[in-house]
């Protein structure tokens, strides 16, 4: 489940993968067939949030973030 949620999330480009054995590889390419729901996948964000604290609270601040990038914004796939 892990892996297939990683595989959800467009600002993960790969998955490493840790199998000893066959069966381990399997489980892990088995992620692949996987299919998260929209509930599911934000069940798994939220739980697995971490308060990034300092310095990320302060660059988030949106008149740093105006000084900083001049108001520019970089959307990505």
């Amino acid at each position: 489940m892990a892996l297939a949620w990683l595989l959800s999330k467009s600002t993960v480009t790969s998955v490493l993968l840790g199998a000893s054995k066959l069966e381990q590889l399997e489980d892990n390419l088995d992620a692949l067939n996987t299919q998260l729901s929209p509930d599911q996948i934000n069940r798994l964000d939220d739980i697995s949030r971490v308060e990034m604290g300092f310095p990320h609270a302060v660059l988030a601040n949106p008149s740093i973030k105006q000084m900083i990038f001049g108001g520019v914004e970089v959307h990505g796939k």
